[in-house]
């Protein structure tokens, strides 16, 4: 039987960025946990320190995707207002030309 450090499993889930590497150590803490390698405190412990950092970079992973749809969104604007514009002004030049007039 493997020695449970709470402290140690808690420092790793704190210095992780990544949800999947979360949720396998939140899934090692379940499996210990069903083996009584653990106790239920040492369980709710994790629990409580995991969940929301899963939610936190839940958020930021939300945050991240709306700013980037934003952006897209803007550059497909401004892409078609710069063709629109280059649209008038060969329209404008080839009325010119041809001696044609838009009154």
């Amino acid at each position: 039987m493997r020695q449970f450090d709470l402290v140690e499993y808690q420092q790793r889930a704190r210095t992780t960025a990544s949800s999947k590497r979360l949720f396998e150590i939140w899934n090692e803490v379940c499996c210990l946990y069903e083996q009584n390698e653990i106790t239920k405190y040492e369980k709710e412990e994790m629990r409580d320190l995991i969940f929301p950092l899963l939610h936190a970079l839940g958020f930021v992973r939300d945050q991240v995707n709306s700013k980037s749809e934003e952006a897209a969104d803007t550059t497909s604007t401004d892409a078609t207002n710069t063709n629109n514009d280059d649209l008038g002004f060969i329209s404008a030049n080839h009325d010119d030309e041809t001696g044609a007039s838009g009154n």
